[in-house]
């Protein structure tokens, strides 16, 4: 990422990324909740019957990763110069934490 071996951030700079990073998820997961819920044959009035909460969450988690996410982080890629590792190590946890949070969301919508 271009910095020095010897630089290291402060405790109110980790502080404020960290309230920040907070933040983002609360609101990740909102929106998130969102897409759960509308994501279901039945909330749509269709017949048939639903499958299970997992599978909602796992789907869910996942295009909302490919869809949002990925293309962000790729911008990162093409116009900040930051290389592939960093790339996939974010896209990793930025999909790991989607479908974790959309699986949790899809259970908690099905009782």
């Amino acid at each position: 990422m271009g910095f020095g071996g010897d630089a290291r951030p402060s405790g109110a700079e980790i502080a404020k990324g960290s309230i920040l990073n907070l933040i983002g998820t609360l609101l990740m997961a909102f929106a998130l909740n969102h897409e759960v819920l509308v994501y279901r044959p039945s909330s749509w009035g269709k017949a048939g019957e639903d499958v299970a909460p997992w599978v909602y969450g796992l789907s869910m988690g996942l295009l909302v990763w490919l869809g949002f996410i990925v293309p962000m982080l790729l911008n990162g890629v093409a116009f900040e110069r930051k290389p592939w590792k960093v790339f996939f190590i974010s896209a990793t946890y930025q999909l790991l934490s989607l479908v974790a949070m959309a699986m949790i969301l899809s259970y908690w919508r099905s009782r």
